[in-house]
């Protein structure tokens, strides 16, 4: 945090998301285990905010964090909650970051509310620390959640202000929820030869790929380089992919092979 809390400060977004793995049954799909693994990093961005009056009485220096990402397994997380350090508790040598509470959204479905401990010893300027954090509850299919792990942040200071990620590492319950981690079915991707005049450079070449899923049915693929496109005398690898509303992301591959005739 800004020394003496004169240096407004906010943080760029750099790396997204939570990872979300479920327990699988013999055949490979996923039990209503309720529990999910959390390993991931989530971008945030933070900017300076006046104290509220439920601040720990310690607290000299406050900023307002948000963020948001996909994360596997739960589908558009948003995230927001106030950081408050103590400035000045170990001398020059670095600050101490103080509890709070933090809410994490998943689009369409429902909150997860998650207090983040005091963390006891300083740390540095850099605000590089790691805390434990517990799911205290939810909202909508969220309801009864709990778990919890530890949240690591990773802060360092740029040009246009501080960067950094908070990586969330433990563990998701919500009884009776069976968490969608399967990613979506693409088909399609068949290799195919072009062949050309013998003084072509390229051709266009139109393909049609489609992905289906099992909670969501049809999802949208998309290619690149994609359908249409101008593809040059020799081997391309087209890659494709495909993501439902749980954040599930498949991938594929196949060649398209353009020959000049003889």
């Amino acid at each position: 945090m800004a020394s003496n809390g004169r240096t407004k400060l906010f943080v760029i977004a750099t790396a997204v998301a939570l990872a979300v793995i479920a327990v699988s049954d013999a055949s490979g799909g996923p039990r209503d285990t309720g529990s999910l693994a959390l390993n991931r990093a989530l971008a945030m961005v933070q900017t300076e905010d006046t104290c509220p009056p439920d601040a720990p009485p310690e607290a000299n220096s406050c900023g307002k964090r948000v963020g948001e990402g996909l994360v596997p397994g739960l589908g558009h997380v948003s995230a927001k909650y106030e950081f408050f350090i103590e400035e000045g508790a170990c001398g020059g040598t670095g600050d101490r970051v103080l509890e709070t509470t933090a809410v994490l959204t998943v689009a369409g479905k429902g909150d997860l509310l998650v207090t983040l401990a005091r963390k006891e010893d300083c740390v540095p300027l850099e605000l590089v620390a790691q805390r434990p954090f517990t799911v205290t509850g939810g909202t909508g299919i969220y309801q009864g959640a709990s778990g919890g792990g530890t949240v690591n942040h990773q802060y360092h200071f740029t040009s246009t202000g501080w960067a950094g990620t908070d990586t969330w590492t433990g563990t998701l319950n919500v009884s009776g929820l069976s968490f969608d981690v399967t990613p979506p079915t693409l088909s399609h991707l068949s290799n195919r030869t072009i062949r050309v005049r013998r003084t072509a450079k390229h051709v266009r070449v139109r393909f049609v790929v489609t992905a289906s899923d099992q909670v969501d049915g049809t999802v949208h693929a998309s290619c690149k380089p994609k359908s249409g496109s101008l593809f040059k005398v020799g081997r391309t690898v087209v890659t494709c992919s495909a993501t439902d509303t749980s954040a599930n992301t498949a991938t594929g591959r196949f060649k398209v092979v353009v020959r000049r005739r003889r």
